[in-house]
């Protein structure tokens, strides 16, 4: 279903102005990516999962290392305030109304304030606009995702399959 001519670029006046205001100002280093990667996982977003573990196996973990963030296992690269952190954004996009005082509590154990908590809420609302967006003009994610490895492929492909074109 993609729609012939249509393209997304930061610049564009409706979708670039949110997805920029909240990504930008939150800051999308470290933890910004692991909030993010956890809500596009959640969303069955393959071309945001792709994109956000890319850019985590590249910058700050090994592929081993994302795909326990993604398996919820343990690691000795990833911390648990990782592990929260990606949780969190996971189950902001499954179903917020069912966030209780304990999930909260979980992220304060590991470390996190309240400002870092409101940002992952905030990044994880704002991948869910952006995915859907992208979904429903039937974007797949680049052939060029075909050179990540194949367990990161297998664990980040959730949705779309990567698209055929090279």
């Amino acid at each position: 279903i993609r729609l012939a001519g249509v393209a997304i670029v930061a610049g564009d006046q409706k979708v670039g102005r949110i997805v920029t205001e909240v990504f930008g100002s939150r800051g999308m280093r470290g933890r910004g990516m692991l909030r993010v990667g956890g809500a596009a996982l959640a969303l069955k977003s393959s071309y945001c999962s792709l994109a956000h573990g890319q850019i985590l196996a590249r910058d700050f973990l090994s592929d081993e290392a994302v795909v326990a963030l993604i398996t919820g296992s343990e690691h000795p690269d990833v911390s648990e305030a990782d592990r929260e952190v990606f949780r969190f954004a996971g189950a902001v996009i499954r179903d917020a109304s069912a966030i209780t005082d304990d999930d909260v509590a979980r992220l304060k154990s590991s470390g996190l304030d309240d400002g870092e908590i409101c940002d992952i809420a905030a990044t994880a609302s704002v991948r869910c606009f952006f995915s859907k967006y992208l979904d429903a003009l039937g974007f797949a994610p680049d052939a060029n995702y075909r050179e990540l490895s194949e367990v990161l492929q297998t664990n980040l492909v959730v949705g779309r399959p990567i698209d055929g074109n090279t």
